[in-house]
């Protein structure tokens, strides 16, 4: 659910198009998708989702994230809750914005 409210309320992003799933697979449990807004280069948006990520929706005791770079920007992600802890993986896909 913060994926959901806190990506679609980002202004680098076009906060319609921000799908969130989980998933059945240890390697990313949670998959969730965006657009940059219009206007935005595709960067500045996975720049902006990599800071909201740092910010708000990693947890504290432990996370460790990279941003890849292609067609479109994918942010994949490890983050702990604390010591023998519940964790999640997943990813954030950030698509270029619509035409």
């Amino acid at each position: 659910m913060d994926f959901f409210i806190l990506l679609g309320e980002l202004a680098e992003l076009d906060g319609e198009s921000v799908e969130v799933q989980r998933t059945e697979q240890p390697e990313c449990l949670l998959r969730a998708a965006c657009r940059a807004a219009p206007g935005i280069p595709l960067r500045a948006a996975a720049e902006a989702v990599r800071r909201e990520w740092c910010v708000n929706l990693r947890y504290s005791f432990f996370e460790t994230h990279r941003l890849r770079s292609g067609d479109d920007e994918v942010l994949e992600f490890v983050t702990q809750i604390g010591p023998d802890a519940l964790f999640v993986t997943g990813r954030v896909d950030v698509l270029p914005s619509r035409p």
